[in-house]
């Protein structure tokens, strides 16, 4: 058997992300939200991921270099 990687629950909390992004759209553009303002609302859960993702990398070099 082989060790997980992990890149299947990547896939999977992508597939997951995009319906859960769309059911959280559609009622906005109802409500005549501006479609700016819908794509920086579902830009910035990305946004803190890549913060924490890089907080995490410079975290783990500095572990590494120790």
């Amino acid at each position: 058997m082989a060790p997980s990687t992990g890149i299947g629950t990547a896939v999977a909390f992508g597939c997951i992300g995009n319906v859960l992004s769309l059911l959280a759209a559609s009622p906005l553009l109802e409500m005549k939200v501006s479609p700016t303002l819908v794509f920086v609302a579902m830009a910035a859960p990305l946004l803190v991921s890549l913060l924490s993702l890089a907080a995490f990398h410079a975290a783990s070099k500095e572990t590494a270099a120790e």
